[in-house]
């Protein structure tokens, strides 16, 4: 289940959403750090949901409305095989505001994972 987290609880989940991001960076080249992150939740600019089971944060999504796309910044966790579950559950989450989900991600293998999950490409970039 994610969890909604308020703005101002973002400090008291800091080190677990750190930890993951970091995780993140170490896997691919990025143009965030950590505290930007921290600061757009803050500032509520963007919005932090963490999923839990069995009071235990197992992971979390970044993300923020643009438009009618519900963004996905950042996620991270221990999914236990259960991928699919978490993008349901994003689903309902976006579909409150949104029409469609969107994320961006350097890694190859989202290529796959996305077309398994219903994603269709919708641009391709040139780093200049």
């Amino acid at each position: 289940m994610f969890t909604y987290v308020q703005p101002k609880d973002v400090r008291v989940n800091w080190p677990f959403v750190k930890k993951g991001l970091e995780h993140i960076l170490r896997k691919t080249k990025e143009d965030w750090i950590p505290e930007d992150v921290y600061a757009s939740l803050v500032s509520n600019r963007a919005n932090l949901w963490l999923a839990v089971e069995n009071d235990q944060a197992l992971g979390f999504v970044v993300g923020y409305v643009n438009g009618n796309d519900f963004h996905i910044w950042c996620a991270f966790g221990n999914l236990h095989g259960k991928l699919q579950w978490w993008f349901t559950e994003l689903e309902k989450i976006a579909k409150t505001q949104c029409t469609r989900i969107t994320f961006d991600s350097w890694r190859p293998a989202w290529s796959r994972v996305a077309k398994e999950l219903g994603f269709k490409p919708r641009s391709w970039a040139k780093e200049l």
